[in-house]
């Protein structure tokens, strides 16, 4: 079934390459992107709003991968020229044809900048640009530890990189260390630069009642570094001990549908953002069991409106949420998953026996966002990083 799935989509990427020359032959813009997907995540939404951030230049989007839906798309297309590569954006005997095609066309472009997150076509791309491009990426988390991630994937095109961007004092300095480790000159440090992203919010102040049963929330998608089965397993936990706490569990989770308890409500993926707002309005916490994160939009979400994160101390997430600060609660993720489970629901337990500190943490975790986390600050600072690039 694979092997005629992937026959298919090979016939329909080589049905489109025409207009896929076309369309980069027609390319006006001197912004141009590479994204992977334009599917559902918070990664895909922080992509829309820094295209939206110079959409006005009439820029360009490549999607590089297969996207496991369209629910954004309309909204990439909304806000840029798309492009999708199909499988000439990964299938190695098609890639190297469009890796020059493309760069043909953007070495001839006067000024040109590109930006790339997620995307090994991206980096492939470096190699073929006149030196004069300038070239410009966003790594959401750090993952050097890892072979296949894409610190370790770009480590050789970083001097062409002219700007790489993190999001957050934590990760530049993990960014700096990798740097030193596997001899990256120093003076590339001043090439890494913060900007955090961005949430819209309102001047309404959510004050919840944080008195009777609390509900906790879990967004994500269902994909192996989120840990959905953990969050189960802290959710059986809480049951057996009949704690009083109600957990609700948003994204495409079906099959873990006869494994949840009577504590649980699963809804399925939700696009409608009225809808998901409702949900985090609703809520009295968010939680998060990742393995490894940036800072998660589902986050920001729930704490532009009054939800308390409780969270694995991974990405940036320990720079801004503590108990030290009031923000929030944070789990050691260095352990082991039992232990870690057992501190989510030790942790729970005194949460719920010192409930008073729900409504000051709610609180500050409003503020925060908008002081930290403003789409003022997001759109100037991704303006300016480009403006400086076509200088």
């Amino acid at each position: 079934m694979k092997k005629i799935k992937k026959l298919q989509l090979t016939l329909k990427s080589i049905i489109k390459y025409p207009k896929i020359v076309y369309d980069i032959n027609s390319i006006k813009s001197n912004i141009i992107f590479f994204f992977p997907h334009y599917n559902t995540g918070g990664a895909e939404e922080v992509h829309l709003d820094i295209i939206k951030s110079v959409s006005e230049q009439n820029v360009t989007c490549f999607i590089t991968e297969q996207s496991k839906d369209s629910d954004l798309k309309s909204q990439f297309e909304k806000n840029s020229k798309l492009i999708e590569l199909y499988r000439w954006g990964w299938k190695i005997s098609l890639k190297k044809a469009m890796l020059k095609t493309i760069a043909r066309k953007i070495n001839a472009i006067p000024n040109a900048v590109i930006f790339g997150c997620n995307s090994r076509f991206f980096y492939d791309l470096i190699p073929f640009l006149s030196k004069d491009i300038r070239v410009i990426d966003l790594i959401h988390t750090f993952l050097g530890e890892y072979n296949y991630s894409m610190d370790n994937y770009s480590l050789k095109h970083v001097p062409n990189i002219h700007s790489r961007v993190v999001l957050g004092e934590n990760q530049k300095k993990k960014q700096i260390i990798f740097y030193a480790e596997n001899k990256i000159h120093q003076d590339l440090n001043k090439r890494i630069h913060i900007i955090h992203n961005k949430i819209s919010t309102s001047n309404t102040i959510y004050k919840k009642d944080f008195d009777d049963q609390l509900t906790i929330l879990f967004v994500a998608r269902n994909s192996e570094e989120k840990r959905a089965q953990l969050f189960i397993d802290i959710t059986k936990t809480c049951l057996e001990l009949k704690l009083p706490f109600e957990f609700t569990m948003i994204g495409d989770f079906d099959e873990y549908f006869d494994k949840i308890g009577s504590n649980v409500t699963m809804t399925g993926k939700i696009t409608d953002k009225l809808l998901l707002q409702f949900y985090y309005e609703k809520a009295h916490m968010v939680m998060i069991t990742s393995k490894f994160e940036g800072f998660p939009m589902v986050l920001l979400e729930g704490m532009a409106r009054g939800s308390v994160p409780i969270s694995t101390n991974v990405g940036e997430i320990p720079t801004y949420l503590s108990e030290d600060k009031q923000t929030g609660f944070l789990i050691d993720n260095s352990q082991d998953e039992l232990k870690i489970r057992t501190d989510f629901v030790k942790k729970l337990i005194f949460i719920n026996t010192n409930r008073e500190i729900l409504k000051k943490y709610s609180l500050n975790v409003q503020e925060l966002v908008k002081i930290e986390f403003n789409e003022e600050t997001f759109t100037e600072k991704y303006q300016a990083i480009f403006r400086n690039s076509l200088n």
